[in-house]
C-alpha cells in the first residue's frame, strides 16, 4: 500500500473546530503568565494543533524586589509531611475543579507543577475524567511518605506519559524523575527522556520533536472524537457520478456514527444528506476504485474542510506480489510516489474550493499510464551565488522579450490607466496591521525624491535643522551620495489634553515640546540623487538612485513650484512657466517609480508563471513583506486566485499590482517647493486641482533653510513651528523678503508641516508607557517621558520585547494594563490583545532569581 497523502502532525494543522486544550502547571515561585513565556517555542511549534492553557497556582509569596507582581505557589513550604500532604490534596482539589470545567486532552508540569501532575494522576480514580489522556513532566519530584499513599485512589488510571530529567539540573536530579515515572500503576506506558539542559522544560529540536510524536495519537483521537467526519452534499454528488462511471469497479466504505448506527451504500448516503442527518461518522467517506490495467486500486478519502481548504486524501494499493518475486520495472517505485504526490497537490492547488474528483482521477490515469519512465529528472541545482526568491536587481533595461509583451505606447498607455485607477485607493487601520508584516517597533524613514534642482538637498538641511549639512548648488546632480540625518517631527501629547491632569511644563517629554504644545520625536531624513526622465531605464544617475528609495517608509515629492526648472534640472533660458510644467513633474517622477518596480518585476515574468508563489516574493527587494503585496492585490481588484495564476495575466493586470503597491508601499507627499517665487500659487493650485487624491503642501525650504542661518547669527529668536522674533538692533538682517512670506503663510515655511503629515501616511500605534499609574512616571522617573511607535496589530508583548531591548525592563513579562490617565484606574489588557491607537500601556515584569541567573550562566 502506498499512500500519498497521510493523516500525520501537518494534517492536524488548520483542522476545524477548538484546538484540544493541554493544562500546564506552573513551578514554584512562578505564574502562568512566566510559564507560558518560559514554552514560547513549544508553543510556536504546537500552533494550529493544540492549545496550551496555563493556571495559576493558589498561594501567594511574599514579594520578592525586584518583582512587580507577586509570585504563587501550588502549596506553601511546609515543615511536617502532614502539612505538605495537605497542601498537595488542596491543590489536586483545586486542579481537577478546572479539570471539569472544560476538556482537557493532558496535563503538561514542571518542577513543582510536574510533581503535582503525578499527583494528580495518581489520584484519579479508573473512570474519573476520562478525557485526560496523557501527561507530560519535566524536573518533577515527589515525597514518598505513608501520609501521602492516601492521595492514591484505590484503581487509579492508566494513561500514556512522558517524562524529561535534566543531566545538569541543579535542583531535581535524574534519579528524582526516575522516582516520580517509576509511581504511575501497573500498565501505564511511560517515556522517559533526558535531556543536556538544565531545570527547564527542554526546548530543543529533538525534544520538541519527541513531544509532537508523543501528542500526535492523543490530538488526532480528540479531534475526531470531538468532531467525527461530516457526510457533505458536495461529497455524495461527486461518488453518484463516480459510480455511473465505474460501476463495479467502485465500493464505497461504511460509515458509523457515534450512535453506532452504519450506513453501507451510496444510496444511503444519499438519504442521509437529503435528510439532513447532521451526524458525523468515525471515519472520513472514502471509496475505491479499482483500475485492473495497473493491478491498483485507488483510494479516496474526503476530510472534513472539503472542497473549501482541504484537498482529497489519494492513496494507491498496488497488488500483492508472490513471495520471492522481484516487482516488475513497471510498478511505480519511490520516486514515482513522489512524483505523484507533486503532481496531486498541484491538482488541488489549481481547483481549491471546486470538486476536484475528476481532475484528480484523471492525473491519477495520466500518472499510472505513465509509470516509472514518466518520473522527471531532477533540475539541476542553481549555482551557490544565486538566489530563486531574491527580487532581481534593478540593473538597465531588460534583456531579452518577457511574456508580457506590450509595445511602449501600450506600455505608457497601461501605466496611466493602472496609476489613475490606484489613485483612489485608501487604506485602512486594519489593512496596515496586515501590511506591516511584522509587529514591534517602528522607526520612521521619510525619504526625498524629485527632480534635480528641485530643492530636495535645501529641504533636507532645513529639515535636520543645519543649514550645512547638505551640499546645494544650482546645477543638476549636486546631490550623489544619498545624505541621511535626523529630524523632529510632531504628534500630538497627552499632556495637551486638560481632562489628563498634567500641565505642559510638568511633561518630561524625552524630545521636547514645539511652540504649540505638541511633542516632538526624532525621524530618519534620506535625500537621494535626482531623477530624470527614463531613470529606470538607466538615464541620468539611473536605477541605483531609485534603490536608495527603498529604505524609506514615506516619500515627500519635492516639486519645484517656481517652474524655472526643466525635468532635467537645467534653467529655464527665456521660456515661461506654465503650470501644465508642473503637472508633469508631478506625473512623470511617479511614472520613473512605476516603470522601475515593473521592469523589474516583468524581467522574472516567465520564471513566476512556472512557480506563481515567487509573484509576492518579487516584491521583497522594495523591503515589503508579501502580506503587502498581497493588500494591494485586493485594494486594485486582483483576487486570491488570481494572484496563483500569473499565466493567466494581461500586462495591464501587472500594472494594476504595481500601482496599487507603490500606493501602499510609498505614500507620497507632495511638498510644493520654493513658494516664496510669485509664481508658485498658480502651480499649486493647479496641482491640488487635478490631484485631488494627492496630499499637496505648499512649501519653502529656502525660507526655512534662511531662519536657521539668522538664529545662528543671533538675528532672530525662532523654533519650529513658531513665530519669529526679530532681536533688538537686527531689524536691518532681517529680509523682507522671508518677513513677506512668512505673513502671507501663517507665520510658517510648511517645512515642519510636510514631515508632520508625511508620518500619518504611515499610521502607527504611539505608546506612552507609565511604571506608576498614580503620577504617569515612565522610565527614569519623567512624566510621560518616552514614546514608541509600534506597527498596527502590536500587542503589550511586542512592547515588552521593544522595551526590554532598549534596557528599560528586565525579567519576565507577568502582566500589562491600560492607564487612563485622567481617572489614574488601570484596566487589564492581556498580552496577545491589540494595543489601541495613542495609548498609556503599562508593562510589570519579575525578574528571574539569583539561582536561576547563575544555573543560566553555567549552562
Amino acid at each position: 500500500k502506498a499512500t500519498v497523502s497521510v493523516l500525520n502532525w501537518g494534517c492536524l494543522r488548520g483542522a476545524m473546530g477548538d484546538l484540544p486544550a493541554i493544562l500546564c502547571l506552573h513551578g514554584s515561585r512562578q505564574v502562568g503568565e512566566v510559564f507560558s513565556q518560559r514554552l514560547k517555542t513549544l508553543r510556536k511549534k504546537l500552533q494550529g494543533t493544540a492549545e496550551l492553557e496555563f493556571m495559576d497556582a493558589p498561594v501567594e509569596m511574599p514579594l520578592e524586589e525586584g518583582h512587580d507582581v507577586p509570585m504563587r505557589t501550588w502549596w506553601a513550604p511546609a515543615d511536617g509531611v502532614e502539612d505538605y500532604a495537605a497542601g498537595v490534596k488542596a491543590a489536586i482539589a483545586l486542579v481537577k475543579e478546572r479539570l471539569r470545567e472544560k476538556k482537557y486532552v493532558g496535563v503538561l508540569g514542571f518542577s513543582q507543577g510536574a510533581a503535582l501532575g503525578v499527583y494528580l494522576f495518581r489520584a484519579l480514580a479508573e473512570r474519573e475524567l476520562p478525557e485526560l489522556k496523557f501527561g507530560i513532566f519535566a524536573g518533577g519530584r515527589v515525597r514518598q511518605h505513608a501520609s501521602l499513599n492516601t492521595i492514591a485512589a484505590t484503581h487509579p488510571r492508566v494513561v500514556h506519559t512522558l517524562h524529561f530529567a535534566g543531566v545538569r539540573d541543579p535542583l531535581v536530579t535524574v534519579q528524582d524523575s526516575r522516582r516520580a515515572a517509576g509511581l504511575f500503576p501497573k500498565g501505564a506506558k511511560t517515556q522517559f527522556v533526558e535531556h543536556d539542559a538544565g531545570h527547564v522544560v527542554p526546548q530543543g529540536a529533538e525534544c520538541i520533536a519527541t513531544i509532537k510524536q508523543f501528542l500526535v495519537p492523543f490530538l488526532q483521537a480528540a479531534r475526531h472524537e470531538a468532531q467525527g467526519y461530516p457526510l457533505s452534499e458536495d461529497v455524495v454528488e461527486e461518488l453518484e457520478t463516480l459510480a455511473m462511471l465505474y460501476g463495479d469497479d467502485m465500493a464505497c466504505r461504511p460509515l458509523k456514527d457515534a450512535a453506532g448506527a452504519v450506513i453501507e451504500t451510496l444510496p444511503e448516503w444519499r438519504d442521509a444528506v437529503d435528510a439532513g442527518t447532521p451526524a458525523r461518522y468515525e471515519a472520513p467517506p472514502s471509496c475505491a476504485i479499482r483500475m485492473e490495467e495497473h493491478e491498483a486500486t485507488v483510494v479516496l478519502s474526503f476530510l472534513p474542510g472539503y472542497p473549501c481548504s482541504v484537498p482529497i486524501k489519494v492513496e494507491f494499493a498496488f497488488d500483492p506480489l508472490e513471495a520471492g518475486v522481484p516487482p516488475p520495472p513497471a510498478r511505480p517505485n519511490r520516486a514515482w510516489l513522489m512524483w505523484a504526490a507533486k503532481e496531486l497537490a498541484a491538482v488541488a492547488e489549481e481547483n481549491e474550493g471546486e470538486p476536484q474528483v475528476f481532475a484528480t482521477l484523471e492525473r491519477v490515469k495520466e500518472l499510472l499510464e505513465a509509470g516509472n519512465e514518466g518520473v522527471p529528472e531532477a533540475e539541476p541545482a542553481a549555482p551557490a551565488h544565486s538566489d530563486p526568491n531574491a527580487s532581481p536587481p534593478p540593473a538597465g533595461p531588460a534583456a531579452g522579450p518577457t511574456p508580457l509583451t506590450e509595445s511602449e505606447d501600450e506600455r505608457a498607455a497601461n501605466a496611466r490607466i493602472a496609476t489613475e485607477h490606484a489613485a483612489g485607493l485608501t487604506v485602512s487601520e486594519a489593512d496596515w496591521a496586515e501590511a506591516y508584516g511584522k509587529a514591534g517597533r517602528f522607526r520612521y524613514t521619510i525619504g526625498l525624491v524629485g527632480k534635480p534642482s528641485a530643492g530636495k538637498s535645501t529641504l533636507f538641511n532645513a529639515a535636520t535643522q543645519d543649514a550645512t549639512a547638505a551640499r546645494v548648488a544650482a546645477f543638476p546632480f549636486t546631490t550623489i551620495e544619498p545624505n541621511v540625518g535626523d529630524a523632529l517631527c510632531t504628534i500630538p501629547c497627552p499632556c495637551q489634553d486638560p481632562a489628563n491632569g498634567v500641565a505642559p511644563k510638568d511633561c518630561g517629554a524625552s524630545h521636547g515640546h514645539a511652540v504649540n504644545g505638541e511633542r516632538f520625536f526624532p525621524v530618519t531624513v534620506r535625500d537621494v540623487a535626482g531623477l530624470v526622465p527614463g531613470a529606470y531605464q538607466g538615464r541620468g544617475k539611473g536605477n541605483r538612485f531609485l534603490d536608495d528609495l527603498n529604505d524609506a517608509d514615506v516619500l515627500v515629492h519635492v516639486v519645484d513650484a517656481s517652474g524655472l526648472t526643466d525635468a532635467e534640472g537645467q534653467a529655464k533660458e527665456g521660456v515661461e512657466s506654465s503650470t501644465e510644467d508642473a503637472l508633469e513633474e508631478v506625473r512623470w517622477v511617479r511614472r520613473e517609480i512605476h516603470q522601475w518596480i515593473y521592469t523589474n518585476v516583468a524581467r522574472k515574468w516567465e520564471a513566476i508563471t512556472r512557480r506563481p508563489q515567487k509573484l509576492p516574493i518579487m516584491f521583497s527587494g522594495y523591503h515589503a513583506f508579501e502580506a503587502m503585496v498581497h493588500l494591494a492585490a485586493r485594494k486594485v481588484g486582483i483576487d486570491a486566485k488570481q494572484m496563483e495564476a500569473p499565466r493567466t495575466w494581461t500586462a495591464l493586470m501587472l500594472h494594476k499590482l504595481v500601482a496599487g503597491f507603490i500606493r501602499v508601499r510609498f505614500p507620497v507627499v507632495v511638498a510644493m517647493n520654493k513658494c516664496d517665487v510669485p509664481a508658485a500659487k498658480a502651480n499649486v493650485d493647479a496641482v491640488r486641482a487635478a490631484f485631488p487624491n494627492e496630499t499637496v503642501r505648499a512649501i519653502s525650504a529656502h525660507v526655512e533653510t534662511t531662519l536657521i542661518q539668522l538664529r545662528h547669527k543671533g538675528v532672530v529668536d525662532y523654533q519650529v513651528g513658531g513665530r519669529v522674533h526679530v532681536r533688538a538692533g537686527q531689524e536691518a538682517q532681517y529680509p523682507t523678503a522671508v518677513a513677506g512670506y512668512l505673513a502671507a503663510h501663517e507665520h510658517s515655511s510648511g517645512v515642519a508641516n510636510v514631515l508632520s503629515t508625511a508620518i500619518t501616511l504611515r499610521p502607527t500605534i504611539r505608546c506612552f508607557p507609565v511604571v506608576e499609574p498614580a503620577t504617569l512616571a515612565s522610565y527614569g522617573g519623567g512624566v510621560l517621558a518616552h514614546c514608541f511607535h509600534l506597527t498596527p496589530g502590536s500587542t503589550p508583548f511586542d512592547l515588552y520585547r521593544v522595551l526590554t531591548h532598549g534596557h528599560f525592563v528586565d525579567g519576565d513579562f507577568v502582566r500589562s494594563t491600560i492607564v487612563d490617565p485622567a481617572l489614574r484606574q488601570e484596566s487589564i489588557l492581556k498580552k496577545d490583545q491589540t494595543l489601541p491607537p495613542n495609548t498609556l500601556p503599562r508593562i510589570m515584569t519579575n525578574k528571574k532569581s539569583k539561582w536561576q541567573q547563575d544555573h543560566c550562566k553555567r549552562v
